[in-house]
């Protein structure tokens, strides 16, 4: 009987110390520097945007959420009266990239549903004019909602027949309805969401130009230790003031690097959380993982990219979420690229293109 219970002691003392520490994440936005992937020539500073909207075309924002929302921190906002150096037109979309079939009564016997698919053509489109020559050409497709057996799935719109004067032009007598502009942008907000200018549109305007800060959701550590209680609190506090000062210091690229002072603190703090854990014990290879990967992003906001890759080398040493660790390495290479393209090593020094080049869309468009 002593001999079983020594045994049982001696199992539970072992799992208490290979678990007795565990990881845990909080998500948050965080705002991280981002880098132009066009580097900005030196002459152009102004810029402004406008909605630009062909015959019929509809677009789910206004050109005053537009002017409101595009800050690019590289450039300034032209003046009304002066003409931009740097200028965004973007345009919609109109019945004709469309494909509608209707049908009444699939939803209620008084309603009637219309089924919408994006054309292959059925594009946003941003056209940048520099010094007044149209320069660049994107387009961003409209997307399908989904694919089954093979086929894209239509959006739905369903409404009752007394509201239909707000979604078709007339009461059609076929299944092939003439859908009014209201429609348009009601499609709109379904296939791209109500927020898609703010999240997808402006972020793709300001990853192509602009140095400035993007907003990425992460997730940062701290440790749950069963033998240290201090350990366990001091770290999540830890981050969650970390995550105070990323909000209330990180608003743009040049307030982060005016209040770097206020980051540095938490890199000598989960430094010293490394030392607490030894690397050649595996019981806390998670706990070094996920330290490390709070460092590699902290780093990151520092703009310091020697240890940046450091720590990131670090977790990929270790055989836990690889996966998700390697997609970080191949996220930071892209940025030492930019940033190199952008910065001559010193954050304050900048380096310029003699202008920007014309992109094959423009340059078809222009015949040149």
């Amino acid at each position: 009987m002593k001999i079983k219970l020594f045994f049982t002691t001696l199992i539970i003392t072992i799992t208490n110390i290979g678990f007795s520490q565990s990881l845990k994440n909080q998500s948050f936005i965080l705002n991280t520097p981002s880098y132009a992937g066009l580097v900005k020539p030196e002459n152009v500073n102004a810029y402004d945007a406008e909605i630009a909207l062909g015959s019929g075309e509809v677009l789910n924002f206004t050109n005053a959420e537009l002017k409101q929302k595009l800050i690019l921190e590289d450039f300034s906002k032209a003046a009304e009266e002066d003409t931009p150096d740097l200028f965004f037109a973007i345009s919609g979309i109109s019945r004709e990239d469309l494909d509608v079939r209707g049908a009444y009564g699939l939803a209620t016997p008084d309603s009637y549903r219309l089924e919408i698919l994006p054309k292959e053509k059925a594009q946003i489109r941003i056209a940048v004019l520099v010094k007044g020559e149209v320069t660049h050409i994107w387009e961003r497709p409209i997307p399908i909602k989904s694919v089954a057996a093979g086929k894209p799935q239509p959006y739905i719109i369903d409404f009752s027949v007394e509201d239909k004067d707000k979604y078709l032009v007339t009461l059609p007598h076929s299944d092939l309805p003439v859908i009014t502009q209201y429609t348009i942008e009601k499609f709109l907000d379904e296939s791209l969401g109500d927020s898609y200018l703010e999240k997808k549109l402006i972020p793709s305007i300001k990853e192509t130009y602009d140095n400035s800060l993007k907003k990425i959701y992460t997730q940062f550590y701290f440790i749950k230790d069963k033998n240290d209680k201090e350990i366990s609190k001091e770290s999540k506090a830890k981050l969650e003031s970390f995550i105070d000062i990323s909000l209330s210091k990180c608003s743009s690229l040049k307030n982060l690097r005016a209040n770097k002072s206020e980051i540095t603190p938490f890199v000598t703090y989960w430094e010293s959380i490394l030392e607490r854990y030894p690397s050649t014990d595996k019981n806390y290879e998670k706990v070094i993982w996920g330290i490390s990967m709070n460092l590699h992003q902290t780093y990151l906001l520092l703009e310091d990219f020697e240890n940046a890759t450091k720590q990131l080398n670090n977790a990929l040493s270790i055989d836990y979420k690889k996966s998700y660790t390697q997609a970080m390495a191949k996220d930071l290479a892209n940025s030492i690229s930019s940033y190199k393209n952008n910065f001559n090593g010193n954050t304050e020094t900048k380096n310029y293109s003699t202008k920007y080049e014309k992109n094959d869309l423009a340059k078809y468009v222009s015949g040149s």
